[in-house]
């Protein structure tokens, strides 16, 4: 399976019409969905997790903590490539919340209240920011080294924002963790961090064998030629129509996720309503 998180994929099959997505899937490189469900890590390990476990106490108390305090009580154990003890409950705001820790290294897995309501399109560029904001800073808050914002995605009510983590300059985009930003309060309100896990590592990179003129003009001939930029300069992806995704139906597929564990889902969902740029 490409990458695109099962959170996304999963609920494009359920044909709920009439949203906008701030991403055309079909142009970005299958390096970027390279995920925790594709073929490629079917039965690889995780390589971003810490070789420490942890009990189901630490892993309550880790959980409550990263929520800022909050009511939670074990929702059983997910198995697969990454298991974690789950918990669900209320935060401090009184918002239900469900949330996976890692038995390895006790890290949030995923995260997901229920989100509140139903902004439509895409926001105005101040709203972007706003919402990146809230979502770098939940990142750092969270322990996460330098990340970048790789691309925006936009439901009903929700923002979705995609970091990838940095290396010397260099954007890893396997190591990608999905932040959604509630639209109506620019809250956090959602965490997948599977794909980060599976991959993240310090890597060897190789040293450029071209600078960025050089490569440029090996395919322009030496032309200088325009090029229309993937992402706005917001860091948003260009805006097609895409299959609309309430936060109730985020919450079910994150049920799912956990009910069947993480190394259970290799089956694509069938994607219905894309449209190619």
């Amino acid at each position: 399976m490409t990458s695109e998180t099962y959170f996304e994929s999963a609920l494009a099959a359920e044909g709920e019409n009439g949203g906008t997505q701030e991403a055309n899937l079909s142009h970005y490189p299958t390096l970027i969905y390279d995920g925790p469900f594709s073929d490629s890590t079917e039965k690889a390990e995780p390589l971003g997790l810490p070789e420490e476990t942890v009990d189901a106490e630490t892993a309550l108390a880790r959980a409550s903590e990263s929520l800022g305090g909050a009511s939670l009580t074990p929702d059983g154990e997910t198995l697969g490539s990454i298991e974690t003890y789950d918990f669900s409950g209320t935060d401090a705001a009184g918002r239900s919340v469900e949330i996976s820790i890692t038995k390895r290294g006790g890290c949030v897995l995923t995260m997901m209240k229920t989100p509140e309501g139903a902004a439509e399109g895409k926001p105005e560029d101040a709203e972007v920011e706003r919402y990146k904001a809230a979502a770098a800073d939940y990142l750092s808050a969270q322990g996460y080294p330098a990340m970048t914002s790789s691309y925006a995605q936009y439901y009903a009510g929700i923002a979705v924002f995609n970091f990838a983590a940095e290396q010397g300059g260099v954007v890893l985009y396997p190591d990608l963790v999905k932040v959604y930003v509630e639209r109506q309060s620019a809250e956090v309100v959602g965490l997948d961090a599977r794909s980060y896990f599976f991959s993240h590592r310090e890597r060897a990179l190789p040293i450029p064998a071209l600078t960025e003129e050089d490569a440029r003009n090996a395919v322009s001939g030496g032309k200088k030629r325009r090029v229309r930029p993937a992402h706005d300069r917001n860091g948003a992806a260009r805006a097609h129509p895409e299959n609309a995704r309430d936060g109730g139906s985020v919450l079910r597929m994150h049920r799912q996720i956990r009910q069947r564990g993480v190394r259970g889902i290799h089956q694509r969902p069938k994607r219905r309503g894309r449209t190619a740029l």
